[in-house]
């Protein structure tokens, strides 16, 4: 939903394709004032992994992960 809202703001008109990187990678589509979701995220890529499996491994190595505790390690 969020995705789709940010699509509309910065729509201006004919076609768009948007693509939104943020904790997933969200993307939608604008024809002519026609708003199409998609899930390009889920799209396979590599080894069986989608988009999004990729991103979110990229993303862990570097922000690290959370332990038991609440707290984030390395």
């Amino acid at each position: 939903m969020m995705r789709r809202m940010q699509a509309l703001g910065s729509y201006q008109g004919g076609r768009m394709l948007f693509l939104g990187l943020g904790t997933g990678l969200g993307s939608a589509m604008i024809v002519d004032g026609t708003l199409e979701p998609m899930e390009l995220a889920h799209l396979l890529y590599k080894n069986g992994k989608t988009y999004e499996d990729l991103l979110r491994l990229a993303r862990i190595g570097t922000a690290g992960k959370k332990n038991g505790g609440g707290t984030w390690r390395r």
